[in-house]
C-alpha cells in the first residue's frame, strides 16, 4: 500500500528492485519495492532532482519475529499519524524527507481520495508544509513545502501539539 501511495499521491516512478516481493516467508527471505522519486513534483522542480534524485525502498521482513516486531511499530506509528488531521505532531514523525513544490493542493486533493490523515501546517506569510505518513507504513513521512495551500485551512506552527 505504501508503494502505490507514493505512486499515486506523490507521483514516483516505479523502478526494480534487487528483492523480489512479496516476501517469501518459508525460507525468510525479505521482499521489497523502489521507487524514484527523481521527478517534478507538481510542475516544480523538487530538491530530490536538484540533487541527483532519491529512492525509496518499502521493505518488507521475511522473518517471522522481525515480522510481528515491525506490525507492532508500525500499528503503533499508525495511531499517532491519525493525529495528524487534529493537528498532532508526534515527535516519532518528525523525521522525514522534506520536498519544496509549486502548490500543495493536489496533493491535498489526492490525499482526500485516500483518506490518509494529514497536517497542513503555516509556518508563516505564504510558507506552509504539509506531512504526509504512508499508509500501512507510517514510519515513513515526506514533508511537502509550498508558498501556495488553498485547498484546506492550515494550522498555526503556533497551534501544533506534539501528542495527543
Amino acid at each position: 500500500m505504501a508503494r502505490d501511495f507514493a505512486l499515486d499521491v506523490l507521483g514516483a516512478k516505479a523502478r526494480s528492485s534487487a528483492y523480489e516481493y512479496p516476501p517469501n516467508l518459508e525460507k525468510g527471505w525479505t521482499g521489497a519495492y523502489w521507487i524514484n522519486a527523481n521527478y517534478n513534483l507538481a510542475g516544480s522542480m523538487s530538491i530530490a532532482k536538484q540533487f541527483g534524485g532519491m529512492e525509496m525502498q518499502f521493505i518488507e521482513a521475511g522473518d517471522k519475529e522481525e515480522r510481528e516486531q515491525v506490525q507492532e511499530y508500525t500499528a503503533y506509528l499508525g495511531k499517532k499519524a491519525e493525529g495528524l488531521s487534529q493537528g498532532c505532531w508526534h515527535p516519532l514523525l518528525y523525521n522525514t524527507l522534506i520536498f519544496e513544490v509549486g502548490t500543495l493542493d493536489p496533493f491535498v486533493e489526492k490525499l482526500d481520495s485516500w483518506k490518509s490523515p494529514y497536517l497542513a501546517i503555516e509556518n508563516g506569510d505564504n510558507d506552509y508544509a504539509l506531512l504526509i505518513a504512508f499508509p500501512q507504513n507510517e514510519g515513513t513521512v515526506v514533508q511537502l513545502r509550498s508558498s501556495v495551500l488553498t485547498a484546506t485551512k492550515a494550522t498555526s506552527i503556533d497551534d501544533v501539539t506534539a501528542s495527543c
